[in-house]
């Protein structure tokens, strides 16, 4: 069976220590953030990292298990601030789409030096540069570097320290795995009810597939069935293997070769260079410094998953060997159950389904209720024989299903020869519960061959609604 990840947040509070002398945390120096890994099998969104104001999303491929596989798009956003960067096949920052429209396209010529093409909000102005750490133009340690109006940015320097996560989520651990029976109840006009075939249908909670139909056996009683549901039919993830390390990986073949600091802390000193030797306006040049600034930034918290202490675990070793994340969840569940038979109430209903509902992969399981009705109801009109012949009498019957008292009936029959008769009946049943099956019969006189009867019934129910069948026949 093809195992799918469902839908599960896992919210983790981790507190870093930050050396940063602007920093706006407490005075221990500790910055809140959190990181949220989403796991449905369709959302693109694999994980969230939160820090104040900051929010990285990480947008990436799944295989059709729903476990991450790559990083192909992050986006950072700070309030009135957005920088999109787009991931290569082979794990490497290939564009970046700066807030003040400034594009950058990153030509990579080995694990630490690009060809970068940098261009101006409006189109008119380009900037082509080599960073490589390895060879840095000397020219730009005496060029002025203008200063930049984006606001300066503290970046988190992660220390060894405890992790304190919260989990939510609406899946609950298994608490039972012996309990797997459903017990369903029918019922027809307020009674017991049995009928020729009961199914459970169980899907998945959140793909909607199917996990399985299972019938129904009879209980002791009338309107009894049970099913039985398979415990492995839900299925488990084990945060860990399921999530986490593939979570990591995928951060990996991102972070192995696109943010190395040697490359991050060439990339403006090398398009300082260039812009003094382009001989670029100051006012033209100050999109492109506050670009390069904004995108060094971005990228150092690019993997702040694959960060952390010098010589200590990275947050991703951290996070996937905490206790927290050294469990298992199991997959919600939506039961219904269905009744079907060739004929179940006067209305000629054949298919009757209780309502859905949610419930925990491993049981306990609550019990269902089918209604097969309990209003009032007439079977469609039963005339033997349905073409009588010259002078044959015939029968005509109705069936009425949940009869309730002060019930009115009413039959007339008129035929194109003038005849005409009528009867009335009257429901007197002396409980407040209808009768469930009512049947009224009624023999006409034959006619002669070509003469049309037109029948009718009309039920009035007590509280004055009506109800009207009819029928004709001609003689042969």
């Amino acid at each position: 069976m093809k195992k799918h990840l469902f839908k599960l947040f896992i919210a983790l509070t981790v507190f870093y220590s930050c050396s940063s002398e602007d920093s706006a945390s407490s005075e221990k120096g500790e910055i809140s953030s959190n990181f949220t890994i989403m796991t449905n099998i369709n959302d693109p969104l694999l994980a969230i990292y939160e820090e104040g104001d900051l929010k990285t999303y990480y947008y990436g491929n799944r295989d059709n298990n729903g476990i991450p596989l790559k990083i192909n798009l992050v986006e950072i956003t700070r309030p009135n601030d957005t920088t999109l960067i787009e991931i290569n096949d082979v794990g490497r920052p290939d564009k970046i789409f700066a807030q003040n429209g400034v594009k950058i396209s990153l030509d990579w010529l080995s694990d630490e030096s690009a060809s970068v093409v940098m261009i101006s909000p409006n189109g008119e102005q380009q900037m082509n540069f080599i960073v490589d750490p390895n060879n840095i133009s000397s020219k730009s340690s005496t060029k002025k570097t203008l200063k930049s109006n984006r606001k300066h940015r503290k970046i988190i320097q992660s220390t060894n320290s405890e992790i304190v996560t919260k989990v939510s989520s609406s899946i609950s651990a298994n608490k039972n795995t012996n309990n797997s029976n459903v017990k369903i109840n029918i019922s027809s006009c307020f009674e017991p009810a049995n009928v020729q075939r009961v199914d459970l249908i169980v899907k998945s909670d959140v793909t909607g597939f199917l996990k399985g139909r299972f019938p129904a056996v009879n209980g002791t009683n009338n309107g009894e069935y049970y099913s039985t549901i398979p415990t492995s039919i839900a299925d488990e993830v084990h945060v860990k293997e399921d999530i986490c390390v593939p979570l990591a990986k995928a951060f990996n073949l991102t972070c192995d070769v696109a943010t190395k600091t040697v490359f991050l802390d060439a990339f403006c000193t090398s398009m300082s260079a260039a812009i003094a030797t382009s001989g670029i306006a100051t006012i033209a040049a100050a999109p492109f410094f506050a670009a390069c600034e904004g995108a060094v930034t971005e990228l150092r918290i690019l993997c702040i998953f694959n960060k952390g202490a010098v010589g200590g675990p990275t947050l991703a070793s951290t996070l996937c060997n905490s206790q927290e994340f050294n469990r298992t969840f199991t997959e919600s569940l939506k039961i219904h159950a269905v009744a079907s038979g060739s004929y179940l109430n006067a209305n000629g209903g054949t298919t009757f389904i209780s309502a859905t509902k949610t419930v925990e992969g491993k049981g306990p399981y609550p019990n269902l209720q089918i209604d097969l009705g309990s209003e009032t109801s007439m079977s469609s009109l039963k005339v033997s024989p349905s073409v009588p012949n010259n002078e044959q009498d015939y029968t005509v019957s109705l069936d009425l299903f949940c009869v309730y008292q002060n019930t009115k009936v009413e039959f007339k029959v008129v035929g194109t020869d003038e005849y005409s008769d009528s009867a009335v009946w009257l429901s007197s049943t002396p409980s407040l519960l209808p009768v469930k099956n009512e049947r009224f019969s009624f023999t006409v006189p034959g006619a002669e061959s070509g003469v049309r009867d037109n029948i009718t019934f009309k039920i009035t129910l007590p509280n004055g609604t009506t109800k009207i069948k009819k029928a004709s026949l001609v003689f042969g």
